[in-house]
Order: structure tokens, then sequence, then C-alpha cells
């Protein structure tokens, strides 16, 4: 299973959100694995900033390295409980249609 994020940046110096990048998440042998690719337009904006340490401000995919995701995203995930009542829902839905729960 595999899901892309858009990232966007809405500080007060922009005039409306900027398309930052794209963070993908991909499953590999039953883990998942997170990659980001900066938007070409924010590479060559006058705003631009790295978001986190890992992520070098150039074109193309960049892994996370020895992390489960890169650090500036992870206070956007959900914690323990949160991760358990998505599984929980995701559980439901599954039963109601008669399908197998995907992997959250």
């Amino acid at each position: 299973m595999s899901g892309e994020v858009f990232i966007f940046a809405d500080w007060e110096q922009f005039d409306e959100p900027a398309f930052v990048g794209t963070l993908r998440s991909t499953t590999i042998k039953s883990k998942e694995h997170f990659s980001f690719a900066y938007a070409d337009a924010w590479l060559t904006s006058e705003l631009a900033q790295q978001l986190d340490p890992d992520l070098q401000l150039y074109p193309g995919d960049q892994h996370a390295k020895n992390a489960k995701n890169f650090r500036a995203f992870l206070d956007s995930c959900p914690d323990r409980w949160g991760r358990m009542l998505m599984k929980r829902r995701e559980a439901v839905l599954a039963h109601r249609d008669n399908r197998r729960a995907r992997v959250l």
C-alpha cells in the first residue's frame, strides 16, 4: 500500500499557501518507508527553506534514513491512541464492506 501527502507552507510572509512538495509512504515487506520530493517551484522560490535537517534543498526523492519518518512531519502524525482509533475504524469499515482491513 502506498500514499501521498501534499505539503503546503502557509506562513505569515505568504499571500497564499505555497506547495512545498510531496511526502510519499510505501509499504515494503510490511514496513512503512517514507520519501519526500520538493516541488520545483519551491526550490526556485526566494522564500524556500529546508523543512527538516535531513531534507536538503535539491530536486528528486529524498529518503528517510534511520527513522520511521522525517522529523518535520512527526508532529503531524497520529500518536499511539490516534493510530489505534484509526485501526479500529478501518476494522469496522472492512467488516461492514466484507473485506480485509487495510494496513494503515
